[in-house]
This record gives structure tokens, C-alpha cells and sequence, in this order.
């Protein structure tokens, strides 16, 4: 059996997981910014590597390196289902919802946001109509996630079972990577045994 990892295990590791993924993208964005491409080009492709970078490190990685994103595999934790074993397919319905949802995040700002609408200027990206569209939707999606994160956070806090929204929706765990073997000892129960063959003497006294 796997013990479910605690809250200070996995808010590390998610911030291990968020470190790594920041940090990459910021790498990515001052590529292109130093590169004497097109500026659409730049920016499409930048936005693109982007996109690549999240599914690839939350699908793709932790199939690598079984059930682990990097932070899982330095905090020594992996995803299991609830058979106890490591699914391919609960992996992917559970990781493909962060992957799906930052991607979106990022094809909305590709579809809203051009290149030509940011500026060099200390003004920055123009106010426009569809630009203020573009920000309520962002607000409210990121208003979405930042709800279930929470929400996930404080049943890690408080839960016994250390599950969160997501390990029920998608019938998974995250679990400390040892197995525990199962205590299956009966206990033995002591029943009185009567000896029905002992034989008594009667002495008759003068």
C-alpha cells in the first residue's frame, strides 16, 4: 500500500514543478526578444514553444519518469490510480486539464493580441475594446483555477484521506513513492478447550 502524500510535500513539489516551467518560458521570451526574426514570427513561435514546453512537461515527462514531474521525483512522490498502480490513461485525463488550461490561456492572448498591438512605447499594449474583453476573460479563467487550487489546498490541510478536487475527479492519488507492506497478521483468538476424559476418584473417609 502507498501512504498519500502530505500538503507540505506537494506544495513543494508544485512549486519545484512551477519554478522549472517559469523558468523555461522566460528563457524561451528572451530568446525572442533578442532574436532578428520577424516580429510575427517571434512572437507566434515564441507562443507556440510556449505551449509545447506545458504539455510536454506535465504528459510527456512524468511518462518518462514514471508518474513524476520533477518536482514529484526531488519531493519522492509519483501518481497513482486508485488500483494502486501507475495508469497511463489517469496520467493523462488528470495532467491534460493543466496542460489544456494554461495552453488556453495562451491561445486566447495569440488570438486577442497581436504583434502589431504591442508597442516599444512606455505605453505598452493598446486599450482597446477587445482588449479589455480579452482581460475579463483571462480574470475569470484564472479566477476558475485559483478556486480549485484552493479549494484543493485546504482538503490537503484538513482532509484525513490528503485528497484533493482533482485526485477525486480523475480516481488518482499523489503518494509517497514507497510501499508499505500490508500488516495481514490475524489475530489469534484463545478459546477454552475442556478435557472431557479426566476421570475423578471418590475416597470414603472411616
Amino acid at each position: 500500500m502507498y501512504q498519500n502524500a502530505t500538503f507540505f510535500r506537494r506544495f513543494i513539489a508544485n512549486i519545484i514543478d512551477l519554478l522549472i516551467v517559469l523558468s523555461t518560458v522566460i528563457v524561451i521570451l528572451i530568446i525572442s526578444r533578442f532574436s532578428n526574426s520577424n516580429q510575427t514570427i517571434k512572437y507566434y513561435l515564441s507562443l507556440s514553444l510556449i505551449i509545447f514546453w506545458l504539455n510536454f512537461y506535465f504528459l510527456i515527462v512524468p511518462v518518462l519518469i514514471k508518474a513524476k514531474t520533477i518536482g514529484l521525483l526531488i519531493m519522492k512522490l509519483k501518481i497513482i490510480n486508485n488500483n494502486k498502480q501507475f495508469s497511463f490513461l489517469t496520467l493523462l485525463k488528470r495532467n491534460s486539464l493543466l496542460g489544456f488550461y494554461l495552453s488556453l490561456l495562451i491561445v486566447l492572448t495569440m488570438i486577442f493580441i497581436r504583434p502589431n498591438d504591442i508597442s516599444s512605447t512606455q505605453n505598452g499594449i493598446k486599450i482597446t475594446v477587445q482588449f479589455q474583453f480579452f482581460q475579463t476573460l483571462i480574470s475569470t479563467l484564472l479566477s476558475i483555477w485559483f478556486f480549485i487550487q484552493t479549494a484543493g489546498l485546504m482538503m490537503l490541510l484538513f482532509a484525513k484521506k490528503k485528497l484533493t478536487l482533482l485526485d477525486y475527479a480523475f480516481n488518482s492519488r499523489v503518494v509517497i513513492d514507497k510501499y508499505i507492506e500490508p500488516n495481514d497478521q490475524k489475530h489469534i483468538i484463545l478459546i477454552p478447550y475442556y478435557y472431557h476424559e479426566r476421570k475423578f476418584y471418590y475416597f470414603k473417609g472411616d
